[in-house]
């Protein structure tokens, strides 16, 4: 099982919540998921803020997945998070 800090994680969303642009709480909420995703064995931090190649598109948070055992085996070896600060649900489209 992956060890992480609670408190760590309660102090990203507690300065999440005083952050006052979306680009600040965008920033905050890819910390806190580089701090878990980093812990789980097998997954490492390949890039923050991606661009295609066109550069159109962005991606926030790219990981590596080695696909370990006692990790995300079930889950293919690139790994891409998107960090948004929405109100309303996102669907999946």
């Amino acid at each position: 099982m992956v060890r992480v800090d609670n408190a760590k994680i309660r102090r990203f969303f507690a300065c999440f919540d005083l952050k006052s642009s979306t680009t600040e709480k965008g920033r905050q909420l890819e910390d806190a998921f580089c701090y878990i995703f980093e812990k789980i064995p097998g997954v490492s931090l390949e890039g923050r803020n991606v661009r295609n190649r066109s550069k159109i598109h962005e991606i926030d948070l790219i990981f590596w997945n080695d696909q370990a055992r006692n990790g995300l085996y079930f889950l293919p070896p690139v790994i891409a998070v998107e960090c948004k600060n929405w109100a309303k649900r996102v669907t999946g489209e």
